[in-house]
């Protein structure tokens, strides 16, 4: 299921909707499966961590249980509710859109996005953004839109409207492009796609940037 992180108007009824979803027993599965991945994305990395999209938290309290000291954002007041219900004491919840945030340069070892890109209105804002925030790493999971569960959401959501009727899909493509026109001058950075194929729902995006120090 997708991360509908940045509209305000996904309702208290669509967060609970959501919450049930990956209560189920495939949400858990699934979930089972993006953490590992995520998992190895984050490496070795450790720190300061900010989530955009944080949704109802599930990937939140997973990412401060790795390690990480969390600070997750979401415009969503009914998701930002959810994810105070579902999150460890020590995490940091901040009602705030990704493509503005509230946060000094490099406040961040690193950042990341969970199936949330897709539904932000200004993807490239809030990539500047991550990149203007984070220090070390971006992580990106992001939904695959040749996946067959996908492509049946995307002509749903052609026909009927809802959540996935305003989601953008992203190939690894055009994520590279993404993220070279939006990173920081004069920054190297160092991008690995993994999982792309047709088997998985989902894949894994990381941007691996200069150090400029430790937390």
């Amino acid at each position: 299921m997708g991360n509908p992180s940045d509209y305000t108007e996904y309702t208290a009824a669509q967060a609970t909707k959501y919450h049930e979803w990956y209560a189920s027993e495939q949400g858990r599965e699934l979930a089972r499966e993006q953490r590992e991945a995520l998992a190895r994305a984050a490496g070795h990395e450790r720190g300061q961590l900010i989530e955009a999209g944080c949704g109802a938290g599930y990937f939140t309290a997973w990412f401060h249980e790795l390690g990480f000291r969390v600070t997750a954002i979401d415009m969503s007041p009914a998701m930002i509710s959810l994810a105070a219900r579902h999150t460890p004491h020590g995490v940091r919840l901040c009602l705030a859109s990704a493509g503005q945030l509230p946060f000094p340069d490099h406040a961040f070892d690193a950042a990341a996005f969970v199936t949330s890109l897709e539904f932000i209105r200004d993807p490239a804002a809030a990539v500047r953004e991550s990149f203007r925030v984070a220090r070390n790493k971006l992580i990106f999971l992001l939904l695959n839109p040749d996946h067959p569960m996908n492509v049946k959401r995307i002509r749903k959501a052609a026909a009927e409207g809802g959540v996935f009727g305003r989601a953008k899909f992203w190939r690894p493509e055009d994520m590279k492009d993404l993220l070279t026109e939006s990173a920081r001058p004069g920054a190297h950075i160092e991008i690995q796609v993994s999982g792309f194929s047709e088997q998985h729902s989902y894949y894994l995006l990381t941007a691996v940037l200069p150090r400029f120090g430790t937390s």
